[in-house]
């Protein structure tokens, strides 16, 4: 009888250590980014404008969190992908990207809105949600907005990514190996 509560007990510290076998989960992303430069669009006037036809000498300008580790001085150049913005469409495939100290940082777009304000700001404010990346992070969620306005012919964009859900590191597992093996110990002892 013994000699099967130590098999029993043995088979279930067995089963922890193997349950135990620690997951690395990527980290989310924190933080913001911000780029600034010129654009064109499909009309003279940006009232009456419907899609950004190219973006030019686009810099990042602010950075926040995981992406602090980018110089904000604008020497670090971005590439945005023109899109339609009136009516709102999702940009595809990827919103702006750009590549530094071998990290490859990219947003891409999964929903859209815009809103003209006319009058003396005579500007477009557009905006969505979307997903953040980075090479060696996860995936993570966040928004984005962008203003352009008439005077200056520049535009401003930010994309802010927040934290996603807390991955479980193995103790799940762990528990239900510790769990399992108490109630084969049970099953014997009753035996």
């Amino acid at each position: 009888m013994i000699s099967k509560i130590v098999k029993v007990m043995m088979v279930g510290a067995a089963l922890a250590s193997m349950s135990a076998i620690k997951v690395q989960a990527l980290p989310s992303i924190i933080g913001d980014v911000g780029f600034s430069g010129g654009y064109a669009v499909n009309s003279p006037n940006l009232a009456t404008a419907t899609a950004f036809t190219s973006f030019d000498t686009i810099v990042v300008n602010a950075t926040h969190g995981s992406y602090n580790v980018v110089p904000a001085n604008g020497t670090v150049a971005a590439a945005f992908t023109p899109f339609t913005f009136n009516p709102a469409t999702v940009p595809a495939p990827s919103l702006w990207s750009f590549t530094f100290n071998g990290l490859t940082y990219t947003f891409t777009a999964t929903t859209e809105t815009s809103q003209y304000l006319g009058g003396v700001l005579n500007s477009w404010n557009i905006g969505g949600t979307g997903f953040a990346s980075i090479t060696g992070f996860a995936n993570t969620p966040g928004t984005w907005t962008l203003t352009a306005t008439q005077t200056g012919a520049s535009f401003t964009f930010a994309s802010t990514a927040g934290v996603g859900p807390v991955p479980d590191n193995g103790t799940t597992l762990i528990l239900l190996g510790a769990a399992l093996s108490g109630l084969a110990l049970i099953k014997a002892r009753l035996a």
